[in-house]
């Protein structure tokens, strides 16, 4: 082997690592130019680079359009539907230039567009989930989901576990 070759594998580790670490800056996604960080999306190694990659990729066809400030809400929303809370909060928290601080965050979502085996689907109905609200009993965030046929259950978002069903017409 060359010393040319060692040299390319060492850049090209050292390349990848430092896609890992730039996608998991939240400063870097929320305000770097969403060309250069889409760029480093297919760089990303490891599990916290494919996190933040996918991520990223969930909402890159809105990204390219909107600026520091929408971005940054895109990018919490689509952090707490892969189940990363703890990012989502860093997200929120990245300041940008001429927008004020982010004035809400996102605790629990759900979405069609995310890889099922990073998240939980909501089970128990026997029909189409046809409303979602959330709140918080008893100190804990909980979702309350109806369905078309009348079944009204309570999940607690911090475990994913059902903890009761408020009413069942069948």
């Amino acid at each position: 082997m060359s010393d040319d070759l060692n040299v390319d594998g060492v850049e090209a580790v050292l390349a990848g690592a430092g896609a890992v670490g730039r996608l998991a800056d939240p400063g870097f996604l929320v305000n770097a130019d969403p060309e250069e960080a889409l760029g480093l999306v297919g760089a990303a190694s490891g599990p916290a680079g494919r996190l933040a990659g996918a991520v990223y990729g969930a909402s890159a066809h809105l990204h390219r359009e909107a600026g520091a400030g929408v971005r940054r809400q895109l990018l919490a929303l689509d952090a707490t539907r892969y189940g990363d809370r703890g990012l989502a909060a860093r997200i929120t928290a990245v300041l940008v230039e001429s927008e004020p601080a982010a004035r809400w965050g996102v605790e629990w979502t759900t979405g069609g567009m995310v890889d099922r085996s990073l998240g939980q689907p909501l089970t128990g109905h026997t029909s189409t989930v046809s409303a979602v609200a959330t709140g918080v009993w008893e100190g804990r965030p909980v979702a309350v989901t109806s369905s078309r046929y009348g079944t009204v259950r309570v999940r607690d978002l911090a475990t994913g576990q059902q903890v009761g069903v408020v009413c069942s017409r069948w």
